[in-house]
This record gives C-alpha cells, sequence and structure tokens, in this order.
C-alpha cells in the first residue's frame, strides 16, 4: 500500500524469508491528500474482496507491506478482517529495509486506560493510540467528542522507532480487540467511534482488523496535518 511516494521492495524476499513470494506484488495507491476519502475506502474494500474471493480466507496468506495515509492502513485492516493470515512489515527507514532487525522481543509496555466505567447514555466513544507520538488534548478540541468515554493506548517512550519487532504488533492487536470487545459491553448505546491513530503503519492495519463490524458502531477515522487546525480532520467512516 503505497502513499504519495514509491515503495522500495527490493529488501521484500529478505522480509517474507523463510517464506517465500508466490506471485507479483500487487500495488495499491493512496493519496495522501484527497478530499474524496469514501471513494479511497471503496477501493480498498473492493481489493480486500478480490484477494478473500480466491480461495479460502483461512488458507490465504498475504503479505502487507504499508506505507500509505494512516486512514487507509486501518481501513485496509478492516475488510481484510482478522481472517485470513496475513504478515505486516514495517519499513525501517534508517537501514532502508522491511526486514526485521534480528534482535529479541522487547518486554509489552502497551498500557490501555479508560475502561474502567460504564456508561450506557454515551452516543460517542474515542480511542486514542499513542505509539509514535501523543495524541494531544489540543489536537482533538472542536472535534466534539469531548463529553465522550475515551480510551488511551500508551508506550512510556513514544517514538518513530518504537516497533522494531513483529510480537509488538501481535500484542498492539491483541490489546486493541480486548478494547474493543469491552467498549461494546461499557458503552452498549454508543452511535460512534472515533480512531485518532499515531502510530507505525502497519500497526494501522493489525487495529483495523480487530474492529468487529457485527458488534461495533461505525467508526469515524481521522487524519492529522501538523499545519491544519484543528490538526486531525475526519477521513473514512467505516460502516458495518
Amino acid at each position: 500500500m503505497q502513499g504519495d511516494h514509491p515503495i522500495d521492495l527490493a529488501t521484500a524476499d529478505e522480509a517474507v524469508s523463510p517464506d517465500f513470494i508466490a506471485a507479483a506484488p500487487q500495488l495499491l495507491r493512496v493519496p495522501t491528500e484527497t478530499a474524496h476519502w469514501e471513494q479511497v475506502d471503496q477501493s480498498i474494500a473492493a481489493r480486500a474482496k478480490e484477494l478473500l474471493a480466491e480461495g479460502d480466507a483461512f488458507d490465504r496468506r498475504l503479505a502487507v507491506f504499508p506505507l500509505a495515509p494512516v486512514s487507509a492502513c486501518i481501513s485496509l485492516g478492516y475488510h481484510l478482517t482478522n481472517r485470513p493470515h496475513v504478515r505486516l512489515f514495517q519499513y525501517h527507514r534508517d537501514d532502508r529495509t522491511w526486514a526485521w532487525p534480528v534482535r529479541p522481543a522487547p518486554a509489552p509496555d502497551i498500557t490501555v486506560s479508560g475502561l474502567d466505567r460504564e456508561d450506557r447514555t454515551s452516543r460517542s466513544v474515542a480511542f486514542l493510540f499513542h505509539y509514535t507520538a501523543i495524541v494531544t488534548d489540543a489536537a482533538i478540541e472542536g472535534l466534539g467528542i469531548s463529553s465522550g468515554p475515551r480510551i488511551d493506548f500508551r508506550v512510556p517512550n513514544p517514538s518513530t522507532g518504537w516497533l522494531q519487532h513483529p510480537e509488538q504488533m501481535k500484542w498492539a492487536a491483541l490489546e486493541a480487540r480486548r478494547a474493543f470487545e469491552r467498549a461494546v459491553q461499557l458503552y452498549p448505546h454508543a452511535e460512534t467511534w472515533h480512531i485518532f491513530y499515531a502510530g507505525p503503519a502497519p500497526i494501522a492495519v493489525a487495529v483495523g482488523q480487530q474492529l468487529n463490524p457485527t458488534m461495533c458502531p461505525p467508526v469515524q477515522l481521522y487524519e492529522y496535518r501538523h499545519k491544519e487546525r484543528p490538526p486531525y480532520r475526519a477521513s473514512i467512516l467505516l460502516r458495518g
């Protein structure tokens, strides 16, 4: 999945080893700047449907190399679902490779807060992911969600270098799934969920995979633009 800049797949074979790439890579282009997010989502949904239609979805093995806007990555995960076998890869810019560094898995360090109180009156719920940077209160002011429940996913030191091992993606996906399932129980009358995500592209795909369209309400995604006010703007609305 590619944004405005080309993706270098020279290290893709090394990244998937000991597996191998069985067919020519499929390229899905997503513009970074667009006023037509609904069309972007429809295009992603159509491509995911094509992939999953080719045989048993449970037997599919997909390698995803994402360098695209956050909304597109979450959308891709949402439409792929968590049924097929998906391997996600992070582009390590310093080493210019998609291959994971050879190092032990770090200790789990994701904490989740905001799931300790039932609220049967709230009509919206916000999920904030602070992995590469802090999603500040100022950045989401004026978006009409300040009065509703808020769930925060945090790591001790958010940075662009935080993701260094595939096990971290498993933990992030697990924490997201647990939080989404718990939110369904705690906030049964919520009509919309809002996701504000600052984190690596592959984890965004993994988070999208945990959204169950038969259980959760419509999910509003946002894109961050530093120079705009407010910096977060609504993008894709995922409907069940």
